[in-house]
């Protein structure tokens, strides 16, 4: 009977903010430190192929939020103009 009740107690484990945001980040590295294995035993290619995966996500979201913020601008100036197009003022 208390195993069941130690079963149900795993199950219900709270997952921290924190590590929420580590797998989010990257669920590879979240996947490994949960695993427990060590970080010396990570071999540099993988390293290097999680850190231009890491780059490569960045460019990326740095690409569309000026494009998000592009969009914005133009639609705002297009309202302007159209209102003041409307007033007769052009």
């Amino acid at each position: 009977m208390n195993s069941m009740h130690e079963n149900t107690e795993s199950a219900k484990r709270i997952i921290p903010a924190s590590e929420i945001s580590q797998y989010e980040f990257c669920n590879v590295a979240w996947e490994m430190e949960r695993a427990g294995v060590p970080h010396s035993t990570q071999s540099s290619r993988r390293i290097r192929k999680g850190m231009n995966r890491h780059q490569k996500k960045e460019r990326q979201f740095r690409y569309a939020r000026v494009l998000s913020l592009s969009m914005v601008i133009l639609m705002v100036i297009l309202i302007v103009t159209t209102v003041l197009m409307l007033a007769g003022f052009i």
